[in-house]
């Protein structure tokens, strides 16, 4: 087991060895960089050789990751052989060698540095002229700061002046998406400057270039959430509705509560918070109840066959119109509606004040006080008939149980003192007022909605 082990490291060393070989081993040629091939020339001596790596040495030595290259010149091929820093002080030498005059070929025998502490030093004097030359610039690099620093603040101080920002436009959602623009423009401007200064404006592009990729990206990821923030803003302008407006959005009903730049709020008619995207809201109908402060109610009722419908119409409508909440103009109506199995059908309609009187109570009582002067004038509203065949069950129970139920009801009412004549309940219902004052109540801030700014028809 020991022997395989040590087969294994020295296995694993030798392959080490020999990638690192690989790696430091440059055997590309670089051809020199001219639009013409050259041509070889017929003659060639030792003096042109010895000419051509004097020139070479010469060149070298002046340049410090080249000083320990050696040259040798054969009929005017150049080989390079010693160690290097880098791979692109290789680069550079077989570019430089073929820039002399006679060169025909050149054989780059380069490699790296292989012994670890010449690497790091050569690194760490690569980090030292970096340091250099970043302490040299500090200067202007504190300028560019100073410049960045000085349209920040200016962007701040101007946009600061709410004033300014109201006489451009009254809505402050408005307002506050222009004095992010302009705070931004600023900022933008600075930044530009001080890369001017830096003298980095290509270093700028690719980063704005970047940034266009990113933006697209982040875009696209968050479409729905770009596509509900512009809904917001558009619905601010519009004003489709206002705090407290009973309204239908899609197949959503209730009272609107609050319109931020996400959602709008509604508190259902039950009482229940609900949300709905704007861009949905912008997009889908709605249905506003409380914009115009008449509104029209309907129900229908049905009558005999064997009556004078002229007479049954005259009595709804004069009923209607004598009680308070129903509107003299326009005055209301009843209509035949159809016929029916056993009846007819009639369907009456009246207007009402919304601001005075609650809708779904007006109503109600609009049924019931037509109920009344039916009953009274002795018009029959007939029931559907239907003929039930019971089996096995007798029918001296069920009436002593019916009895007993009427008896019971009669005597409910006059523990309850109810009574066709009391004075009913029609105003305006106002429970879900103080639960939507509330829930408004400090979210003046993130409110999109104006009562004072005109809606929109």
């Amino acid at each position: 087991m020991i022997t395989k082990i040590k087969t294994l490291i020295l296995v694993f060393i030798l392959l080490l060895g020999l990638g690192s070989t690989s790696f430091g081993q440059t055997q590309e040629k670089i051809p020199k960089p001219t639009s013409e091939e050259k041509t070889i020339s017929l003659n060639s001596s030792s003096n042109q050789d010895k000419a051509i790596g004097q020139r070479l040495r010469d060149i070298f030595t002046q340049i410090d990751s080249l000083k320990k290259v050696e040259v040798k010149v054969n009929n005017g091929v150049v080989t390079l052989s010693g160690e290097v820093p880098s791979k692109s002080a290789s680069e550079q030498a077989a570019q430089l060698t073929q820039q002399v005059d006679g060169v025909v070929e050149v054989e780059n025998n380069l490699v790296l540095f292989k012994q670890l502490d010449k690497q790091i030093s050569v690194s760490l004097e690569r980090v030292k002229a970096m340091g250099n030359d970043f302490l040299s610039r500090l200067p202007v690099f504190g300028i560019a700061l100073l410049v960045i620093l000085l349209f920040f603040f200016l962007g701040k101080a101007i946009t600061s002046w709410k004033g300014l920002f109201k006489r451009i436009t009254p809505n402050p959602f408005i307002a506050t998406i222009i004095q992010s623009l302009v705070r931004a423009g600023f900022l933008f401007t600075g930044l530009l400057l001080a890369f001017e200064i830096l003298d980095a404006t290509a270093f700028l592009g690719t980063l704005l270039g970047a940034a266009g990729l990113a933006g697209l990206a982040v875009g696209f990821a968050l479409k729905e959430t770009v596509e509900n923030y512009l809904a917001s803003i558009l619905l601010s302008l519009r004003q489709p509705f206002a705090p407290n407006d009973h309204v239908k959005i899609l197949e959503h009903e209730g009272i609107v509560v609050q319109l931020n730049t996400r959602a709008t709020i509604l508190m259902t008619l039950d009482g229940n918070h609900l949300r709905i995207p704007n861009s949905q809201v912008f997009k889908g109908v709605i249905l506003n109840f409380s914009r115009n402060p008449q509104r029209r109610l309907g129900f229908q009722i049905g009558v005999d066959t064997q009556l004078k419908l002229f007479k049954v119409q005259k009595l709804g409508e004069t009923t209607l119109l004598n009680h308070q909440a129903i509107l003299r103009d326009p005055p209301p109506t009843v209509w035949v509606q159809e016929m029916g199995d056993s009846n007819v059908v009639l369907q009456f309609f009246a207007w009402m004040d919304q601001r005075e009187f609650d809708f779904f109570k007006v109503r109600s009582e609009a049924i019931r006080i037509v109920k009344k002067a039916f009953d009274e004038s002795g018009i029959i509203m007939p029931e559907p008939i239907y003929n039930v065949k019971l089996q096995g069950i007798s029918s001296e129970k069920p009436i002593g149980e019916l009895a007993t139920k009427d008896k019971k009801i009669k005597i409910e009412k006059e523990l309850l003192g109810a009574t066709e004549d009391a004075e009913p309940d029609i105003s305006v219902e106002d429970h879900l007022d103080a639960q939507i004052a509330e829930e408004r109540r400090g979210k003046g801030a993130d409110d999109l909605l104006d009562e004072n700014k005109p809606q929109e028809y």
